[in-house]
């Protein structure tokens, strides 16, 4: 795709991604299995994904593929089988898979992100002084660690999701799917 096309498509996104999100969020479990699975049946090679080593499995009764994650390699993720069509996984790609990040270690955020905020040592921040009071009462400790390309459908056994921590997140890091799915980073 052509280079200054994909910007612009980025750029669009970034804007329109920090509230599109809210409607993306509680619907990234369903997208993220659609995708996925549409990839992983397709063979698609996509980095991201690559970097899991999904490996099928073997088993009858736990069809699907397991991640082996290169960062954190106590983590065994599993994405189980689906039958997704074509129109499905353009619907949940479009509207709902592009806006996420599937790198966040905490499903909608970023724990280090949000102890920066909260503990001030981001100085003169705005999101700082807005948010770090709601944002101080998040315990971290009952959720499970690792993105969705290190726990695959597990993530969804154990999601997380804070309005605020995701808003904060996602100023950051809007619409990060669709970079990295179109620029392959």
């Amino acid at each position: 795709m052509n280079y200054n096309f994909c910007s612009f498509l980025i750029f669009i996104a970034k804007i329109v991604g920090r509230w599109w999100v809210f409607y993306a969020a509680p619907r990234r479990a369903e997208a993220r299995s659609v995708v996925y699975n549409y990839w992983l049946q397709k063979g698609e090679d996509w980095k991201r994904l690559r970097e899991s080593r999904p490996t099928k499995s073997k088993m009858d009764d736990a069809s699907g593929w397991y991640l082996h994650s290169k960062d954190h390699p106590w983590i065994k993720g599993f994405i189980k089988y689906r039958a997704v069509t074509k129109r499905q996984y353009w619907w949940w790609l479009i509207t709902v898979w592009i806006w996420l990040d599937d790198a966040a270690n905490y499903d909608t955020t970023d724990k280090g992100l949000i102890e920066s905020i909260v503990s001030g040592n981001r100085k003169n921040d705005l999101v700082g002084w807005l948010y770090a009071d709601k944002l101080r009462h998040i315990c971290f400790d009952a959720v499970a660690f690792g993105n969705y390309l290190d726990l695959g459908d597990l993530r969804s056994e154990d999601p997380f999701y804070n309005s605020v921590a995701a808003k904060v997140w996602n100023n950051r890091n809007t619409a990060m799917n669709l970079e990295y799915w179109l620029t392959d980073y």
